[in-house]
């Protein structure tokens, strides 16, 4: 799975995001971000659905907190 955001704070929603690639609650999945420009790329692979979901869920909440954070 694959998730591609583009936004002029891609940088520091990746600087934000590296460090929980070790804590992601989900051991069947691995997870890989990447940054060009103002593009953040979060590759997701995984045993099965599930666990796959479940990292993508995650993700999404961590990126929800920094948004809104950045906001503030």
């Amino acid at each position: 799975m694959k998730i591609e955001l583009e936004d002029p704070s891609a940088k520091k929603i990746f600087d934000a995001l590296n460090p929980e690639l070790d804590s992601v609650p989900y051991k069947k999945t691995s997870s890989k971000l990447t940054i060009d420009g103002n593009k953040l790329t979060i590759e997701i692979e995984g045993e099965d659905i599930n666990s796959i979901r479940g990292t993508f869920n995650s993700y999404l909440n961590w990126i929800k907190i920094i948004d809104e954070t950045l906001r503030i």
